[in-house]
Formats: C-alpha cells, sequence, structure tokens
C-alpha cells in the first residue's frame, strides 16, 4: 500500500512539475501571445517560402491574380449619393465611404477598437472641410441591426457630430430641409 502511495505522490509531483513548467512557457499577456504567434507565423512563411522557391518572392508574386477592385457604393448608395450632391453642392461637399478613423479619435486603445474599421455612408463638410454631418441610408441591409446602429450614432453623437438617417432614398427637398438649405 505504501508503494502505491509513494507512485502516486511521484506522480503527482512530475505532472506538477511538467504543468509548471508549461506555464512558464506560455505568454504571460496578450502582447506576449500576440508576438509569439507573430513569430510562428513569420516562421511559417519562411519555411513555406523556402520550400515553394528558393528565390524571395516578391509582393507582385505574392497578390498576382489574388485582388480585384470592388465597388465603393451599392446602387442605392450611388443613387444616394448623387442625390445628396444635387441637393447639396455648392455649398456642401459630399463624400462617401469615409473611415470612422478620419472622423472620430479617442485615447484609449479599447474605444478606438470600436470603431476603427468602421466606415460612415457618407460625409457632408462646409466649405473649409469642416465636418457638418453624417449621413446612413439604412435600406434593407440594415434591418436586423438597430444596435450597431445605435453603437455607430453614440460614437458619432459623443465627438459632435449629426447623424442623419433615411430609410431609403431621401427626395431633394427633404435633404436639403435637413441641411436648413
Amino acid at each position: 500500500m505504501s508503494i502505491l502511495i509513494g507512485i502516486i505522490i511521484f506522480a503527482l509531483i512530475v505532472g506538477f512539475l511538467l504543468f509548471s513548467q508549461k506555464q512558464q512557457d506560455r505568454p504571460s499577456n496578450h502582447r506576449q501571445l500576440r508576438h509569439k504567434v507573430a513569430e510562428n507565423q513569420e516562421l511559417e512563411d519562411h519555411q513555406t517560402e523556402e520550400e515553394s522557391s528558393p528565390d524571395k518572392k516578391t509582393l507582385k508574386d505574392i497578390i498576382h491574380g489574388k485582388i480585384k477592385k470592388t465597388h465603393i457604393l451599392s446602387l442605392n448608395e450611388k443613387q444616394t449619393f448623387f442625390r445628396l450632391k444635387e441637393a447639396l453642392e455648392p455649398r456642401y461637399i459630399v463624400l462617401a465611404q469615409v473611415s470612422f478613423n478620419a472622423l472620430i479619435w479617442a485615447g484609449s486603445r479599447d474605444i478606438r477598437n470600436r470603431f476603427n474599421r468602421k466606415m460612415a455612408d457618407f460625409v457632408i463638410y462646409d466649405g473649409n472641410l469642416n465636418i457638418i454631418a453624417v449621413v446612413e441610408l439604412d435600406d434593407a441591409s440594415h434591418q436586423g441591426q438597430e444596435q450597431r446602429d445605435a453603437d455607430r450614432d453614440c460614437l458619432l453623437h459623443e465627438a459632435g457630430i449629426k447623424v442623419i438617417r433615411y430609410p431609403r432614398l431621401p427626395d431633394i427637398q427633404q435633404v436639403q430641409r435637413d441641411f436648413n438649405l
């Protein structure tokens, strides 16, 4: 019986030592984890490059046939863009698909991460390139996205930016009323 207890205690000690060694090898925070993942990816990429070709591939070789142009606006967004231009120019400038990073800033990385990949459908600027408003087209693609839209509005309002939402293609008179023209 004492031999069995000794074997169990020995197994527990060995297990504990192996576990503690494994914990020491693990990254202690997200930055170390990202660094370790990046190192592994670089090693894999380097090995893949060596295996596939003795010469280092250029960017052109890597991307060839893998990148295509895209349309920045849907058909509804195109129609809205031209309607906004017709209603607001020459007094205002209309830009489409503007990154939230170009519109708002936050000192906190956590807050920036909440908007760093978001795009505004349209941004209306005055002649001095001051932001007048963000215009969002809430067509069928926004159904079921009410909370997402509310969060976007919250970010913009916090920065002092007016948000105007249209559920469909607005008429010229409505746009001009919304911009006091």
